[in-house]
C-alpha cells in the first residue's frame, strides 16, 4: 500500500512541481467543468486520504502514526486510493 501512495504523491506532481498547484489542476481535470459538487466531493477524499498517509502507518513508520488494526482496514484505504487514483488518470487521459 505504501507504493500506492507514493504513486498518488508523484502525480501531485504531473502538472505542475508545487504539489497543491498539480492537484487543484488534476482534481479540475477530472470532475469537469459543470461539477462543482462533484469537484469538491474528490478534493476532499485526496485531502482526506493525503492525510491517512501521512498520520498512519502507511508512508511513515514514526512512533507517531498510528498502525491498521486490520487487512479490512488496509482494503478499505487502498480501494478509496485505488479509485481516486484510477479516476484522475483516465479522466485527463493518461490511461488508454
Amino acid at each position: 500500500m505504501e507504493k500506492l501512495w507514493d504513486a498518488w504523491e508523484r502525480l501531485k506532481t504531473i502538472e505542475d512541481v508545487d504539489k497543491k498547484k498539480g492537484v487543484k489542476v488534476l482534481l479540475d481535470k477530472a470532475a469537469g467543468s459543470s461539477q462543482s459538487k462533484f469537484r469538491d466531493l474528490i478534493e476532499k477524499e485526496a485531502i482526506a486520504l493525503t492525510g491517512a498517509g501521512n498520520g498512519l502507518s502507511i508512508r511513515h513508520s514514526e512512533t507517531t502514526q498510528e498502525r491498521l488494526e486490520s487487512s479490512e482496514q488496509v482494503d478499505y484505504l487502498f480501494l478509496r486510493m485505488f479509485s481516486l487514483i484510477h479516476l484522475i488518470l483516465h479522466t485527463t487521459g493518461r490511461v488508454g
